[in-house]
């Protein structure tokens, strides 16, 4: 892969394509919240954002692209240890075109952000949490509920071993 871009030449790229759509960052650990702060405040126009297997790019970035691109669509942070609730519950508030995110093996999520999402991101159609071992059963709880997420398709929580049977009554 590109694991020697680092931040500088990616904010002078943010800074100039502005009308960038999709973004990949995956996989790069030499860049940092430094340069991927620009795309929230150059870019309006992201739709997609992946940073998953990038160490040192925190959720305070997916946070900063679901305030200011009222088109973002997908976001990916596989594998973002440093990720946690407050993006997703900004997605909640803010992001009603949100149709998939996926959060694998991000280990500080846990089920304060599917309630978050929870009635507000109401065309989000996938969901992956597998591996964040923090959900547990007010999730289900929570996407139970009639009209919590009404176009879901794809929903993924394998591995979330705080899950029981305890959900859903």
């Amino acid at each position: 892969g590109c694991i020697n871009i680092d931040d500088e030449p990616l904010k002078k790229v943010f800074g100039c394509c502005t009308t960038l759509v999709h973004i990949s960052l995956r996989s790069l650990p030499r860049v940092t919240n430094r340069s991927a702060v620009y795309l929230g405040k150059f870019m309006t126009s992201v739709e997609t954002l992946d940073f998953s297997d990038s160490p040192n790019i925190t959720g305070s970035i997916m946070n900063e692209v679901a305030q200011t691109c009222p088109n973002f669509r997908v976001g990916k942070a596989d594998g973002c240890f440093t990720i946690d609730d407050v993006p997703m519950i900004t997605m909640g508030r803010v992001c009603k075109n949100i149709q998939e995110i996926s959060l694998m093996n991000c280990i500080k999520i846990t089920s304060l952000a599917i309630r978050g999402m929870a009635h507000k991101c109401i065309n989000l159609t996938a969901l992956n949490f597998e591996g964040c071992i923090r959900i547990d059963d007010s999730a289900l709880a929570a996407m139970s509920e009639k009209g919590a997420f009404p176009n879901m398709l794809k929903l993924n929580f394998c591995s979330c071993d705080l899950l029981g049977s305890q959900a859903v009554t």
